[in-house]
Order: C-alpha cells, then sequence, then structure tokens
C-alpha cells in the first residue's frame, strides 16, 4: 500500500536552502507525526525487501527503540525532496588536512591543506550532506555539531521527548548517533549498527501500539554485543573480522561527489593564514 503524502501540509515557497531548513520540515508535532508515519512505512518497505533497520534497545534506564540513524535521514531527504518547492540546491564549501612531510633529517613537517568543493545537490543529496554519518563528516566538528542540534536540541528538546542521546549533558562526549556491534540472531552474521535512539512512548503516541509491537518484534532480531568506536574495532580483531567489511550502513558516497560533481577543481592547494 503506497503512502499518500498530505496536501497543504506545508506554506507554499517552503524551501530546503540549508542545513537550518530541515527544522521547518519538522517544526511542530504534527508535521513530526506525519513524517513518522512516512517513515514507518519506508521501514516496511525496506523489511519487505529484507532490510531491517530496527534494533532493541536494552537500556535499563529508559524505554528505547533504535533506528539505523542514515536510513532516517535518507527518508529525511525523500520527505524533504518531496515537499520542498525547490528540487535542488548548491552545496560550497572548502575543506581541510594535514599533510606530514618526512625532512631529509629524518624530521617531520606537518603542512596545512585546503580544497574547495561547490556542487549542484538535489534536495535528498544536501539533507544528507547536512546530517549524514559517513565518510569525513562523522568527524567534522561542524557536522557533529548540526548532530547534536537536530537529535538532541531539536528532537528531544524543542519537539518534546522524542530521541535520547548518550552523555546528552556533555555535549563534547554527547553521542546522538551510538556506534553498535550486533548480531543476527537466526543468521549469526554480525552488523556495524549506527543508531538513533528513539523514546518507544513516543512511538506509542505517533504510531499506535499495533506498530510499535511490530518495531519491537522486528527489533528483537538482533542481539547487541558491544557499543562504542574503538571496543567494536577491538571485539571484531580478537573475532578475526575485517572491520572494512562490516560497514554502517549508507546510501550517500560523499568521496564521489566530490570526484564527479565539482564545480571546482577539487585539488588540494597550500592553505594561507590570510585566506
Amino acid at each position: 500500500m503506497a503512502y499518500n503524502f498530505p496536501a497543504n501540509l506545508y506554506p507554499d515557497g517552503t524551501t530546503y536552502t540549508s542545513h537550518n531548513s530541515l527544522f521547518v520540515f519538522l517544526d511542530d508535532k504534527e508535521k513530526l507525526e506525519e513524517f513518522m508515519k512516512y517513515f514507518y512505512k519506508r521501514v516496511m518497505d525496506a523489511d519487505a525487501n529484507g532490510v531491517n533497520h530496527v534494533m532493541d534497545n536494552d537500556s535499563d534506564k529508559m524505554s528505547l527503540l533504535d533506528f539505523e540513524y542514515n536510513f532516517f535521514v535518507e527518508c529525511l531527504g525523500d520527505w524533504c525532496q518531496y515537499y520542498s518547492e525547490n528540487k535542488s540546491v548548491f552545496a560550497e564549501y572548502k575543506r581541510y588536512e594535514n599533510k606530514i612531510n618526512k625532512n631529509k633529517d629524518g624530521s617531520k613537517t606537518a603542512v596545512r591543506l585546503s580544497a574547495d568543493f561547490r556542487i549542484d545537490m538535489s534536495v535528498k543529496e544536501r539533507v544528507q550532506f547536512d546530517y549524514n554519518y559517513s565518510g569525513w563528516m562523522v568527524i567534522h566538528p561542524f557536522k557533529k555539531h548540526q548532530r547534536f542540534n537536530f537529535v538532541q536540541v531539536f528532537l528531544n528538546g524543542m519537539l518534546g521527548k522524542t530521541t535520547y542521546v548518550l552523555n546528552f549533558s556533555k555535549r563534547m562526549y554527547a553521542t546522538p548517533v551510538t556506534q553498535v556491534l550486533c548480531q543476527n540472531i537466526e543468521s549469526k552474521e554480525y552488523k556495524k549498527f549506527g543508531a538513533i535512539s528513539f523514546h518507544r512512548p513516543f512511538l506509542l503516541e505517533n504510531l499506535g501500539q499495533k506498530k510499535l509491537d511490530v518495531l519491537k518484534k522486528m527489533g528483537r532480531e538482533r542481539e547487541r554485543i558491544i557499543t562504542k568506536s574503538k571496543a567494536i574495532s577491538n571485539r571484531l580483531k580478537e573475532m578475526g573480522i575485517d572491520e572494512k567489511s562490516l560497514e554502517f550502513y549508507n546510501k550517500f558516497n560523499i568521496a564521489e561527489i566530490e570526484k564527479n560533481r565539482n564545480i571546482f577543481d577539487g585539488k588540494w592547494k597550500f592553505f594561507k593564514d590570510s585566506e
């Protein structure tokens, strides 16, 4: 059964222009509730095709249910793509990195490099660029800041008790996306799961008991093994599993987009303090 996007949900002229635009598309409980219905439909469609994006959260502090974060952002991108008056938007930014040069005397010198990017993206791609958890965006300070603003400040603060962020009271250590190593109970296959955690009472209120029960049953198909990046790496190493074979769910390849669609030359150049 197809999802019917409600008409007149947003005022005429609603557009996605920057990372702050996302809040316009979920700026009240009615819009968030409608999006969650759409998200549930997408979760069910994926499950019908053999992909489960749900995992049980056995937290002893509160009642939670986890979803794959990048899938959630992907669905948000499709939502904004449908309702945005504009269908594409430019992303223009500069990236920096340090290159270590070895000198003849054995010493090392750090060289600061920068590259410029201007890429025409669909609205869906721009949402993923602004909030995805993949590639260089995982550790980029501004991207981390924006994910925290969205998951903790906006969803769990401004719109009510919606999501849960580990260490939310200590912004430097807060993790809006939790890295989890889990295992399928039947197939015994391992998976790296980048999770966004929703309060079950919120899901109950917005989806109803029947749909929540379906999600809870899906979530029990996996067993949580361990969390945190370093612990996951160590555990996989102990088991002799190549960590690269267990990538997080991700349908947004920023490296490929930067390589093939940058309007600028994208070359790394020496960064000058005067820039």
